[in-house]
């Protein structure tokens, strides 16, 4: 049975405070940023669509740990530890459609911001493994300006995404336009990585079997 996924995946332009607004926490140990960019409503903020979720430090803050918390878009909880910068930026390696909160371990040096970046993952679309021959073809087509990549993974799609490892496609990786490629071997699940760029990638994905 051959199975078909269609999918458009875009990201808007980065803003470093869609989240959280500069603010310089200090009253020792843990403590909850104030959620107050233009992304936040209700004390949650939704963005355009799960991507990576930016820290900005005016700081040296590279000792201190902020762990975000939210959702992805299919629903799931989802937490990142991730260490602050000297001065900097750093990112979430998961891709957040919802942040309800923003922590950090102790005070900070400095002013802090919490935004999006450039880059995002879309929804993974899960294989089936047990479709033989395991055939897998891709067709990318982009509109406007974008840099992508392919990305698979071997790992349980089911379990946390925080345990998945994530591999590029060998001919799909830093590609500006239209492609296509394919997979002659098992994997567990298929996404789109933007890398930069607001363009829309479209993404056809046939398993035939």
């Amino acid at each position: 049975m051959t199975t078909i996924y269609r999918f458009d995946y875009a990201l808007t332009a980065d803003n470093d405070d869609a989240i959280a607004e500069s603010q310089t926490p200090g009253a020792g140990g843990v403590q909850a940023l104030t959620l107050d960019g233009t992304a936040v409503s209700g004390g949650v903020a939704t963005l355009d669509v799960q991507r990576r979720v930016l820290i900005t430090c005016a700081g040296s803050d590279a000792g201190r740990t902020f762990t975000i918390t939210g959702t992805d878009d299919a629903g799931y909880a989802i937490s990142e530890a991730v260490a602050g910068s000297n001065a900097g930026t750093s990112s979430s390696t998961l891709d957040f459609k919802t942040v309800t909160e923003v922590t950090v371990d102790d005070d900070t040096a400095g002013a802090v911001e919490v935004g999006t970046s450039t880059v995002g993952c879309s929804r993974m679309r899960v294989m089936n493994l047990y479709q033989e021959p395991f055939n897998v073809s891709l067709g990318i087509t982009v509109d406007g300006t974008v840099n992508y990549t392919i990305e698979h993974s071997f790992d349980d799609p089911f379990g946390p995404r925080g345990d998945m490892s994530w591999f590029e496609h060998s001919d799909l990786a830093g590609d500006t336009s239209a492609e296509d490629g394919n997979y002659a071997f098992p994997v567990t699940a298929i996404r789109v990585k933007i890398n930069s760029g607001t363009g829309t990638v479209s993404a056809r994905i046939i398993q035939g079997g």
